[in-house]
């Protein structure tokens, strides 16, 4: 599942060709999602929904059968708080809540898909990758 705004989510997209990309723009239609079975790995923008990420978050790892899913958040956006962010992110990764953490700035699309493409091939469970690949 990809959890983006609109400005960023078709750069997301484009990053995971070969995957099946379920995107949402909104918490109603994320809470919506996190009720299905099936998902491997959550991609979300820190600014996502109103920047409800951490709720997002947090909703993703209360809910019993994603309590292990891999979660990749991602800051694509400026912010008036890197630092506080980066060391957020990185105690949330300490602690095993958060997967894995990018921060993506500048319009090098191609760089930023690249860096999008690695984390989430590194984070999803082998079988799932290996079924992907062999039928894109």
């Amino acid at each position: 599942m990809v959890a983006e705004g609109p400005a960023y989510l078709l750069t997301v997209t484009s990053a995971l060709t070969g995957y099946e990309i379920l995107a949402v723009e909104t918490m109603q239609q994320a809470n919506r999602l996190i009720l299905e079975n099936g998902i491997d790995v959550f991609v979300i923008g820190i600014h996502f929904s109103e920047s409800r990420a951490l709720e997002l978050i947090q909703l993703i790892r209360s809910d019993e059968k994603h309590k292990k899913t891999p979660i990749l958040v991602i800051r694509m956006l400026g912010s008036n708080y890197p630092v506080i962010l980066k060391q957020s992110m990185n105690a949330m990764r300490a602690l095993r809540i958060v997967t894995d953490y990018l921060e993506i700035e500048g319009n090098n699309y191609s760089k930023i898909k690249e860096k999008i493409r690695e984390s989430v091939d590194r984070n999803v469970p082998a079988e799932k990758s290996v079924s992907l690949k062999s039928s894109g």
